[in-house]
């Protein structure tokens, strides 16, 4: 028969390495979590600044069809939409640096 082995305090050894192992489980886990959160933010801004050069074609194509100015409000909206997409992608990347 195995022998339990009890420290000062009376845990046996055994009880001791668990305690420690789901210590670590947890600390990694939160060191995972806090790296995700960190990230989360970068991960839409691809899909932000599409996402606006798309709208931005999008209302111009509406226009020009609407007002019949092909491609003026096209090509005016799109480098609209690229501006507006690219200060939010820098302002979003310096915020998160500070």
């Amino acid at each position: 028969m195995a022998e339990i082995i009890k420290d000062e305090s009376g845990q046996s050894s055994d009880y001791k390495n668990k305690e420690n192992n789901l210590k670590s489980f947890y600390q990694k886990k939160s060191s995972k979590n806090n790296i995700l959160q960190e990230l989360a933010p970068y991960a839409s801004l691809g899909i932000q600044l599409v996402i606006t050069i798309v709208i931005g074609a999008y209302i111009g194509w509406w226009l020009d069809g609407r007002y019949d100015t092909s491609p003026w409000f096209l090509i005016i909206l799109t480098f609209f939409g690229a501006i507006a997409g690219m200060v939010n992608f820098i302002k979003t990347a310096t915020k998160r640096k500070k």
